[in-house]
């Protein structure tokens, strides 16, 4: 909670059933999950932080000089991996009958990240600006990408 600057509000709505379940999935799928919202993917960033005389926080692919959780995303030599994983989570949604509001905030979400731009919720209908702004104070990176997309976000909806 202190981490994370959530207010006992914000921790009284997380749907921690809802995170307990993607927790559970394989043990690859929970490692890396973890570590992506945890900001300990073993980026280059984090191996220099461990051992700065052998490694370098460049990004091997395109020599940013930061390969962090963000860069990973961002990365423009990572077009190919990122098109394939936004058709991924575009099958995913419409296989779990995501509502197609819900699919468009998500996609639109991801893409304003990777593009570093501001991520405008107001283009969004009313009633779904308590859920926008519930989920910004939690934080994106903390949305729980499969189930995440199904039900909305790690938010319960009163």
């Amino acid at each position: 909670q202190k981490r994370n600057n959530w207010t006992d509000k914000i921790m009284k709505h997380i749907d921690w059933q809802l995170h307990r379940k993607a927790l559970n999935k394989k043990i690859n799928q929970r490692i890396s999950y973890c570590k992506m919202i945890d900001d300990i993917l073993h980026t280059n960033k984090m191996l220099h932080c461990y051992d700065p005389t052998t490694n370098i926080p460049n990004c091997p692919h395109c020599n940013h000089p930061l390969e962090d959780r963000d860069h990973v995303i961002q990365c423009p030599k990572a077009d190919d991996w990122f098109q394939a994983t936004i058709h991924k989570w575009k099958s995913f949604m419409l296989e779990k009958n995501t509502g197609r509001i819900l699919q468009t905030i998500f996609l639109n979400r991801i893409q304003k990240w990777r593009e570093v731009q501001k991520f405008n919720t107001e283009e969004f209908p009313t009633e779904y600006q308590e859920l926008l702004e519930q989920q910004e104070q939690t934080g994106w990176r903390k949305f729980e990408m499969e189930d995440g997309v199904n039900n909305g976000n790690i938010y319960r909806r009163n």
